[in-house]
């Protein structure tokens, strides 16, 4: 084994880097996966409410003008079914999956740390040293992560509202046969 450490010592990093690099993925690797989790997911969510909304509203500019009263009064009485049940099985999967994913990360962060540790005290290094030095540029990976979230992230337009109406109006077309959707709406 020490050949191998050597071998890449001599010819690409050092152990020290080794070692930072090691503690540097267990660090990132549990804050980005803790983050996503919580902060992350949440603003995700108001994201793509918000994306939801912008698509709405354009379609509905497009939409609403074609509606007779009928057809609008129609859409307003409208009612969704329950979707507790979906929701609920949703809310449960989600759960399994955060907790299998927390499983994972736990063992993923031990075994960088303690391989971290145990390079460390082979090589001589200051272990507390490394992670200071690594807990400090996680500090900035997590001002990047959450500056990035929340000035870009949350501000950038994907949703595409010209391909939605379009297959909005090639799917309603071809449900009713081809007619002409705007006649059919104005009778």
């Amino acid at each position: 084994m020490n050949n191998i450490f050597k071998s890449i010592s001599d010819n690409f990093l050092d152990s020290k880097s080794i070692i930072n690099i090691i503690i540097n993925v267990g660090l990132i690797a549990t804050f980005i996966s803790i983050f996503f989790f919580t902060y992350a997911s949440k603003v995700e969510e108001e994201i793509v409410k918000n994306q939801a909304k912008i698509m709405v509203n354009d379609i509905m500019q497009v939409v609403n003008p074609s509606l007779n009263d009928t057809a609008k009064k129609m859409i307003m009485e409208y009612t969704l079914a329950d979707m507790s049940e979906e929701d609920k099985a949703v809310l449960e999967s989600n759960e399994k999956l955060i907790n299998s994913g927390y499983s994972i990360l736990i063992i993923v962060f031990l075994v960088t740390q303690v391989v971290g540790l145990i390079l460390a005290i082979y090589f001589n290094y200051d272990y507390f040293n490394i992670i200071l030095v690594n807990v400090i540029i996680l500090v900035f990976v997590g001002l990047t992560e959450y500056i990035f979230l929340n000035m870009i992230g949350a501000s950038y337009v994907s949703v595409d509202t010209n391909y939605i109406k379009w297959k909005i109006l090639t799917s309603v077309q071809k449900k009713l046969g081809h007619m002409d959707v705007h006649q059919e709406w104005n009778k």
